[in-house]
C-alpha cells in the first residue's frame, strides 16, 4: 500500500499538471467566453458533437482527437481556481457525457501513434483535472487506454518518453507510486548520451528514426517534454538525481537553443514536420520554461534565455557551434542566425513521408542547405510555395519531373563531411555529390556573415546546375547596389560584383552569374505535405547563381552579410579575400580580424597573407587565427582516427602529431595554439 509521503507527492503532481499554462502540443486553454458557451450549446445529448468526424482514418490530422481536444480545455478550464468557468457546473455535465460519448465510440486510428500516445494522453489530462470529481468508474474505463503501449521496450527516445508520460497520468491517476516510478526511471533512462542510437547525441544534437537529425521535430518534442516532467517532479520523492538533471540542462541550452531564433527551429532539423502549418520552437520554450523553474547549476542561465520574448526575435545565445554527430553547424550573433547542414555517409538526410506524405520534397534538406534568419520569421510557412529544387545553400539540378519518393531517404555518398569551430566562428566543408552532381563546396563564417565557395561543378546531365544563394520571403524593401530606387516585382541579372539588399541581408556576388528574382510565388500545403489544398501564393525572394546544362569544373564564390543597414550595404569594405578556390583546397582570408580557414581535401598546404604556410598530411579543415601567438582549430571531417600531422612554416615554425579524436568524438574539432 502506498504510505503517506507518496500519495501527498502524487496529489501535488496532480495540481501542478492541473495548472500548468500550456500542455505538450502546446495547445491553448484560455478560449473566450462565446466559444466555451459555444461548445456547451453544441454538445449533443450523447456527449458527442456534431462537427467530430469520429470515424476517420487521416495518419497526420486525427479528426476525431478533437473530441479529447475540447474536453481537455474545458477541464483545465473547470478545475484552475482563476478561471471564470471554476467548478462551473455546465462544464462539469458536458465533461461526464463527453468521457461517455469517447468510451462508447472508441475512436481508432491506424497510426498506431494515436492509439497508444495521443488519445491517452489527452484524456489522462482531462481525467488529471476531474479525479475525485467524477464517479471512480471514468478512470477505470481509460486503463486499457493507458496500458496499450505496454510493453514499453519497443520505443526508444521521445516515443518513449510519451509513452512514459502516459504511464505517469495512469500512476497518478490510480494512486499508483511504483508505476509512476518507473514512468520516471524510463524519463531518466533515456536521457542519456545514445552515440549511434535515437536521442541525445554526444553533441547534444538529437536523432530519431534512426541516424536523423530531429531537434527541431522529436527533438523539441523531447525537451517540452522532459522539462515538464522534470519540473513536475521537483521537490517529491520522484524527483530525477541531479546528473540527469544536468545532462537534460545541456541538451537544452547546448544543443536545441543553439538552433532556435525567435518563434521557429532551424527548418533544416524538423524532419517531415517541415510541412506542418504554423509550426513553431513552442515545445523547446516549454523546455527552457521548465528548466528554469527548479534549482539546478545552469538555472540562471536558464532563466535569463527564458525571459527572453521568443517575438523579439533576439539571440538566445552567440557564438558558433559544431554538431559533429550531424554534420551540422550554427552560427548565433545578436543580428542573425546562420547554418549548414550538410550529407555524409554517417547521418541520413530525412525522414520516411510518413503521415501520408509529410515532407515528401525533403530530398535536398541536407545537401547544404544554408538558412538565415534574423527574426526567425524569414521562411515561416513558405514552405507550400517553395521551389524544393532550390532550398538555400544546395547546388542542384534543376530537374522538372516529379520527385522520387524511394529517392528521398538517403544518406551522404562521400566521407568528406563537416566543419571546424572554435566556439566564435567555424568553416563547413563538403565532397559533395548526389544525382549526378559533384562538387566541393565550403561556407567560411566569420563575424559579418558567410562566404561560399564552390569548385569542380561538375555534371553530365542535360538539366542546368543551380547553386542557390537563398529563397525566403520578400519582406519590406528590396535595392541592388547602383539602384537608388528600391526594386519591384521581376527577375534582376546578378554577377561579379553585384550586390543586393534585402530585409536586413546583404548578398555579394563574387564569382559567378545568375538572377535575383522577386516575385509571388504559388502552391499549396497539400503539395508537400497533407495540409490544406487551397492555393497558397506568398511574396518570395530567390536568387541563385546558374552553372548551365552539362557543367565541368565550374565554380562560384558568394558572402552573405546579415544585420548591415540598406545604408552600409553597399558602401562597407569587403574584408574577404579568397586564397584559393579549387577541388584540392579552398581558402578564405578575413583581413580586418586577421583569421585564415581552409579545406584541404587531399593532403597538402595553404598559405596565408602574413606569410604562415601550413600543410596538412591528411584532409583536413583548419580556422588559423594568428593573435597573441597562433591559434589552430582543426578537424578530420572524415571522422578517421590515428595522427595528423601539421608542417607549418613562416612566423611559426613547427611539426606536430595531433592525436584524431576517437569514437564518439571523431569528427570533433581540437585547438591548438603557439605558444602554449
Amino acid at each position: 500500500m502506498p504510505d503517506t509521503l507518496q500519495l501527498d507527492a502524487l496529489e501535488t503532481m496532480r495540481l501542478r499538471l492541473c495548472a500548468e499554462d500550456e500542455l505538450l502540443d502546446g495547445a491553448g486553454y484560455a478560449l473566450p467566453s462565446a466559444d466555451v458557451d459555444a461548445l456547451l450549446a453544441a454538445q449533443l445529448p450523447d456527449g458527442s458533437w456534431q462537427d467530430v468526424a469520429y470515424v476517420d482514418d487521416s495518419l497526420r490530422d486525427w479528426a476525431a482527437v478533437e473530441h479529447l481536444y475540447r474536453l481537455r480545455r474545458l477541464a483545465r478550464l473547470w478545475c484552475q481556481a482563476g478561471s471564470s468557468w471554476f467548478h462551473d457546473g455546465r462544464i462539469h455535465a458536458v465533461l461526464l457525457r463527453g468521457l461517455d460519448a469517447w468510451y462508447a465510440r472508441n475512436p481508432q486510428n491506424p497510426n498506431w501513434w494515436w492509439n497508444m500516445i495521443g488519445a491517452p494522453r489527452a484524456l489522462g489530462e482531462t481525467l488529471l483535472c476531474l479525479k475525485g470529481a467524477c464517479d471512480p468508474a471514468y478512470i477505470e474505463r481509460a486503463i486499457p487506454a493507458f496500458r496499450c503501449h505496454e510493453p514499453i521496450y519497443r520505443f526508444t527516445g521521445q516515443n518513449l518518453i510519451w509513452t512514459a508520460t502516459v504511464m505517469i497520468y495512469h500512476g497518478i491517476l490510480t494512486d499508483d507510486p511504483e508505476r509512476v516510478e518507473y514512468g520516471f526511471y524510463l524519463v531518466g533512462r533515456e536521457t542519456r548520451v545514445c552515440p549511434g542510437d535515437e536521442g541525445i547525441q554526444p553533441d547534444m544534437s538529437f536523432h530519431q528514426h534512426g541516424k536523423l537529425l530531429y531537434a527541431g521535430g522529436y527533438g523539441q518534442a523531447f525537451a517540452g517534454d522532459v522539462g515538464r516532467l522534470l519540473a513536475l517532479a521537483a521537490g517529491t520523492p520522484f524527483a530525477l538525481p541531479a546528473p540527469i538533471v544536468e545532462r537534460f540542462a545541456r541538451y537544452v541550452l547546448d544543443g536545441c537553443r543553439w538552433m532556435v531564433r525567435g518563434r521557429s527551429f532551424d527548418p533544416g532539423t524538423t524532419g517531415r514536420e517541415i510541412t506542418r502549418l504554423g509550426h513553431t520552437a513552442g515545445r523547446f520554450y516549454t523546455g527552457l520554461r521548465s528548466l528554469a523553474e527548479f534549482d539546478h547549476p545552469r538555472r540562471v542561465e536558464a532563466q535569463a534565455s527564458a525571459a527572453i520574448d521568443p517575438a523579439s526575435g533576439d539571440a538566445l545565445v552567440t557564438g558558433n557551434r559544431l554538431f559533429w554527430c550531424s554534420d551540422f553547424m550554427v552560427q548565433q550573433r545578436p543580428a542573425y542566425y546562420l547554418s549548414v547542414r550538410v550529407p555524409s555517409p554517417r547521418v541520413v538526410n530525412a525522414d520516411h513521408a510518413y503521415g501520408g506524405g509529410e515532407g515528401r520534397h525533403c530530398h535536398y534538406i541536407a545537401d547544404g542547405a544554408t538558412f538565415i534568419m534574423r527574426d526567425g520569421d524569414e521562411y515561416r510557412d513558405l514552405y507550400p510555395a517553395w521551389n524544393w529544387r532550390q532550398i538555400p545553400g544546395t547546388t542542384l539540378r534543376q530537374e522538372t519531373e516529379p520527385f522520387d519518393p524511394d529517392a528521398l531517404r538517403r544518406f551522404g555518398e562521400r566521407a568528406f563531411a563537416g566543419g571546424a569551430s572554435d566556439g566564435t566562428v567555424g568553416c563547413m566543408a563538403v565532397d559533395y555529390a548526389r544525382d549526378g552532381v559533384s562538387a566541393k563546396k565550403a561556407w567560411f563564417l566569420f563575424e559579418e556573415g558567410v562566404v561560399a565557395l564552390g569548385a569542380g561543378i561538375t555534371c553530365t546531365a542535360e538539366e542546368p546546375v543551380r547553386t542557390t544563394l537563398n529563397q525566403c520571403r520578400w519582406r519590406g524593401l528590396a535595392y541592388l547596389a547602383g539602384n537608388a530606387m528600391p526594386l519591384s516585382a521581376g527577375s534582376y541579372p546578378v554577377s561579379a560584383g553585384s550586390a543586393w539588399w534585402q530585409d536586413g541581408v546583404t548578398y555579394r556576388i563574387l564569382d559567378g552569374s545568375g538572377t535575383l528574382t522577386l516575385a509571388p510565388q504559388t502552391g499549396a500545403w497539400s503539395d508537400c505535405g497533407v495540409g490544406p489544398s487551397a492555393p497558397v501564393t506568398l511574396e518570395v525572394m530567390n536568387a541563385g547563381l546558374e552553372h548551365g546544362p552539362r557543367p565541368h569544373g565550374a565554380t562560384y564564390a558568394y558572402a552573405v552579410l546579415p544585420g548591415l543597414s540598406e545604408q552600409d550595404a553597399f558602401t562597407e569594405t569587403d574584408p574577404f579575400v579568397i586564397l584559393r578556390n579549387e577541388e584540392a583546397v579552398q581558402a578564405v582570408w578575413h583581413a580586418a580580424d586577421r583569421r585564415g580557414h581552409a579545406v584541404l581535401y587531399a593532403p597538402g598546404e595553404v598559405a596565408f597573407p602574413d606569410g604562415q604556410r601550413i600543410a596538412a598530411d591528411r584532409p583536413c579543415i583548419l580556422l588559423y587565427h594568428p593573435q597573441d601567438g597562433v591559434t589552430l582549430t582543426i578537424t578530420q571531417p572524415e571522422h578517421e582516427t590515428g595522427l595528423l600531422t601539421l608542417t607549418l612554416a613562416g612566423p611559426v615554425t613547427d611539426r606536430i602529431a595531433i592525436s584524431l579524436p576517437p569514437g564518439e568524438y571523431a569528427g570533433s574539432s581540437q585547438t591548438i595554439c603557439w605558444p602554449c
